[in-house]
């Protein structure tokens, strides 16, 4: 794992479970390594644009569905989570394509 992204709450002065594990899994893969540290806040979206989002991705699902598929409608959220928030890691110092990932629908 090269890069890590991870979008908790911190409660008490603490990260969530999920997010304080891989925090600590990836110091314990790159132990003796330098790293760079850059914590920032991001707004969460408000009831109504998780609606909009959610009708917006049910629409689509029910859509593909007529033409006789059976997607849930989180396979279609990855899907279009995978096809339009694709993000690629590169080596800086050599310009080289070192990875991808898939950015969340709250970034």
């Amino acid at each position: 794992m090269n890069n890590l992204i991870a979008h908790t709450q911190i409660v008490n002065g603490k990260f969530q479970s999920y997010a304080d594990k891989v925090v600590r899994e990836y110091i314990k893969e790159h132990d003796g390594d330098f790293i760079t540290i850059e914590l920032r806040l991001y707004k969460k979206r408000s009831l109504e644009q998780n609606k909009y989002l959610h009708l917006a991705f049910q629409i689509l699902t029910d859509g593909i569905n007529e033409h006789g598929n059976n997607y849930q409608m989180s396979e279609v959220k990855e899907m279009v989570k995978a096809k339009f928030l694709t993000k690629e890691m590169w080596d800086e110092s050599t310009g080289e394509l070192i990875g991808k990932y898939v950015k969340g629908t709250s970034e």
